[in-house]
């Protein structure tokens, strides 16, 4: 019971961390698409793409834990 509980809980886990990168990476889609529009903004919004790269990689690291866990 206690182990089926740990497997859906980290199932969980990589369901929420798809679906956060999946928003992240809309939008740096997006601001991409300002950044096409309003060059003299570039590096203000390169800055902000650069966080979401950031984030993007630290819900990988979630997702790999959550399945190592899974594997276990």
């Amino acid at each position: 019971m206690e182990e089926d509980s740990r497997v859906f809980i980290n199932e969980m886990q990589i369901d929420i961390s798809q679906k956060r990168i999946i928003k992240l990476i809309e939008a740096k889609t997006i601001i991409k698409e300002v950044i096409h529009y309003d060059p003299s903004k570039k590096s203000k919004y390169k800055t902000i793409v650069n966080m979401i790269n950031e984030v993007i990689m630290d819900e990988l690291e979630v997702q790999e834990t959550s399945m190592q866990a899974l594997r276990q």
